[in-house]
């Protein structure tokens, strides 16, 4: 079958793989699209060759089933959630399965292939049925709107907050819109260098700036995923102030903790995704995924993977927020 191999920095080439054999609790899931996440842009970056699953925000139909599947069945439309956790150590057990003690990979090879491996679990829902009714494409949203949320309830946004939102790519936007659907008065400023991801953030009714106002700003929500935007972050925030760091922060920075002791600033990671589930026990993420008042076709840039080359150059470049790769035919 066909998938993507990174064999050095910033480079991607088409292989042909089999998949291993299936163990207990293992179904095989025919990808329809897969989206690229920060973290497969810092693999492509760096041309990390062994870096686990490639490719981890997909959809796709169930094909086989191994075992006790926890109700997943052959011709279930899928979608992905958390890494596999056991349920039973002291963070699954204080409801923080993201925080697993014996968290591990639960795709094989990954969405950027014809067909993955999942290792189903109930306890982080590594696998979410999608129901008819959602749109194919918007459900490989659905991972990064329950990393969205996760920053959201971090950010305790109250009514009359001003929100700025450095970086402008899915998880910056997709929080500024949860934040905008559940926060009454709230105003956002999105703040990105990239002119193309500030049109977009735009087109989605964000105000965008390209740089911020110092001390302006009740919440600061970081998702530039990048170390040395930390400082700015900081002098962004008001007196008593809220930072959220909401990308996985690479790289180092030195900086001075004086203004943090000064500002009494509140800071805040948030590790997601997180599965957050309403009262009838369905992801929280999938609720939002199908509200029709949300621009979803300005997040998402779609590709066929023989553009794959072109979807990680323009994610690489900000030139979208969201790129998508489609497999099998995926149209809507």
């Amino acid at each position: 079958m066909r998938s993507l191999e990174v064999y050095s920095p910033r480079q991607l080439r088409r292989v042909d793989i089999e998949l291993p054999p299936l163990e207990e609790g293992q179904v095989v899931v025919r990808v329809k699209a897969c989206a690229i996440c920060g973290s497969d842009l810092r693999r492509y970056r760096e041309g990390l060759q062994d870096g686990g699953s490639f490719g981890h925000e997909f959809v796709g139909i169930v094909e086989q089933v191994y075992g006790d599947s926890g109700g997943i069945e052959i011709g279930d439309v899928v979608t992905t959630g958390l890494l596999k956790s056991c349920g039973t150590c002291q963070p699954c057990l204080s409801g923080n399965p993201h925080f697993c003690e014996a968290v591990q990979a639960t795709y094989t090879p990954g969405g950027f292939s014809d067909q993955c491996i999942v290792t189903k679990c109930d306890v982080s829902r590594t696998l979410e049925k999608i129901p008819a009714e959602l749109p194919l494409l918007r459900a490989v949203l659905h991972e990064p709107v329950s990393c969205a949320l996760r920053i959201v309830r971090r950010a305790q946004a109250r009514e009359g907050d001003r929100v700025a939102i450095v970086g402008l790519g899915a998880m910056g936007v997709l929080s500024g819109l949860l934040l905008m659907h559940q926060s009454n008065g709230v105003t956002i400023t999105g703040i990105d260098r990239s002119e193309n991801r500030r049109t977009s953030a735009e087109l989605c009714g964000f105000t965008v700036a390209e740089s911020g106002n110092s001390s302006s700003y009740d919440i600061v929500i970081d998702a530039t995923g990048d170390a040395k935007a930390f400082p700015f972050s900081i002098d962004l925030a008001r007196l008593g102030g809220t930072i959220v760091l909401a990308g996985v922060p690479e790289g180092n920075v030195h900086l001075s903790p004086l203004p943090i002791f000064r500002k009494e600033l509140n800071i805040y990671g948030a590790k997601g995704p997180y599965p957050y589930l309403n009262d009838t026990h369905r992801s929280e993420a999938l609720d939002f995924l199908f509200r029709e008042d949300v621009p979803w076709e300005q997040l998402m840039h779609v590709y066929s993977f023989d553009q794959s080359k072109d979807a990680f150059a323009d994610a690489d470049n900000g030139m979208v927020i969201k790129a998508v790769i489609t497999l099998h035919g995926a149209q809507k």
